[in-house]
C-alpha cells in the first residue's frame, strides 16, 4: 500500500481498496466510506505511505511480553476485517489480565465506542 501511494497516488489506493470487502459494521455505509475516502484524500501522501510502511513492519510483541501488561486495557475490534482479525483481539484479551473486550459487528455497535472509551477512562 505504501508503494502504491508513493508511485501512483491516493486515488490508486482508493481504486484498489474498492475491491476489498468492508468490515461488517461498514457494509452498506456509503456515507462512512465517503468520509473515509475524503480523509484519505486530505492526507499527505508521503506521510500516509510512512504510516502504511510502519504498520507493515510492526508486529505485536511476544505473547509472554503482552501478558505482562499491567495497566487497564480496553480492546475494541470489529468483525469482517481480515487485516485485523477478531481472533487477535480475543487472544490479547486472554493474555492481558483484567482487560475489557468489545467486538462490534454492526454500525450501532461501533457508534458506542466513544462512550465506551469515555467510560473506561473515567473509571
Amino acid at each position: 500500500m505504501a508503494g502504491l501511494v508513493e508511485t501512483q497516488g491516493i486515488e490508486a489506493l482508493l481504486a484498489a481498496s474498492a475491491a476489498m470487502p468492508s468490515p461488517d459494521p461498514l457494509v452498506g455505509r456509503a456515507d462512512q466510506q465517503a468520509a473515509d475516502q475524503a480523509n484519505l484524500r486530505a492526507t499527505d501522501p508521503a506521510r500516509l505511505a510512512q504510516v502504511f510502511r510502519g504498520a507493515g513492519h510492526a508486529d505485536l510483541p511476544d505473547r509472554v511480553d503482552v501478558a505482562t501488561i499491567a495497566v487497564p486495557t480496553l480492546i475494541l475490534a470489529w468483525t469482517g476485517d481480515a487485516g485485523h482479525p477478531t481472533g487477535t483481539a480475543h487472544e490479547l484479551h486472554e493474555l492481558i489480565d483484567g482487560s475489557e473486550l468489545f467486538i462490534a459487528s454492526t454500525w450501532e455497535d461501533v457508534s458506542t465506542w466513544s462512550e465506551r472509551v469515555v467510560d473506561f477512562i473515567s473509571r
